[in-house]
């Protein structure tokens, strides 16, 4: 898929590992024969938010939340969402992907409503357009007071206001673990070991509460339990 993006098109050849030059303020990636350019203010704004790492002569890296970062800017470039098992699964992050495999002959930890669910707030999240910086307070889910306004320190869409509403109004029915974790795993694609020592939580608790905030939003969003090919599906929350 061809991204819209400078920004996601940069970041998707900086996975590939180009050549990079910089001359002034514009940084260029050079891979067989295709080229890409950003502005160094650009970059540094793909850096605050956590998505690329600089080096000491300032040429930028693919980092742990890279790949995380280009998965949702995939989703919000289509502006749709899965809307099957078979391509939640597909889409999903590696955290949610692991917990849907089945194991030893045993049923996997997380159904296929489970996936769907993820899936479809991942794809929220995504269109919400929020940073990196989001905490436990949900700060960044700010509205503009005004047309023009600023919502979260920065401009923000018709599209992504109405996907924050959309967002506020799911997390505020959660639990605040059921919220910090869906957060955590669907948005900022966090490893359930990193939430545990955060939270201080025991070992192996963290899919657990990551399995009872999905089942939470599939009950939300009418998400059925055995919606797993395109005929249930026409059935589920969009």
């Amino acid at each position: 898929m061809a991204f819209k993006s400078r920004k996601a098109r940069f970041v998707h050849m900086l996975l590939k590992r180009p050549v990079q030059r910089i001359e002034g303020d514009i940084h260029y990636l050079t891979l067989k024969g295709k080229k890409c350019s950003l502005p160094k203010e650009k970059v540094l704004d793909l850096r605050s938010q956590g998505v690329v790492i600089l080096d000491v002569t300032g040429h930028a890296h693919a980092c742990s939340e890279t790949s995380g970062w280009l998965r949702r800017q995939r989703l919000q470039c289509s502006g749709q969402e899965p809307t099957t098992t078979n391509s939640a699964v597909d889409s999903a992050n590696d955290v949610i992907k692991r917990l849907s495999r089945s194991t030893s002959g045993e049923k996997p930890f997380l159904a296929p409503h489970h996936v769907l669910a993820a899936a479809k707030v991942s794809n929220v999240i995504a269109r919400a357009q929020l940073r990196n910086h989001v905490t436990q307070d949900l700060s960044a889910l700010a509205l503009p007071k005004a047309p023009g306004g600023a919502g979260g320190g920065h401009d923000v869409s018709d599209m992504a206001i109405d996907h924050r509403r959309k967002l506020s109004s799911l997390l505020d029915q959660l639990p605040s673990d059921c919220r910090r974790i869906l957060l955590d795993v669907c948005g900022f694609e966090k490893r359930l070991q990193l939430i545990e020592f955060e939270m201080g939580w025991p070992q192996r608790s963290a899919k657990v509460v990551l399995r009872m905030a999905l089942e939470m939003v599939a009950a939300q969003w009418g998400i059925d339990e055995i919606a797993v090919g395109p005929n249930s599906a026409n059935r589920q929350a969009s």
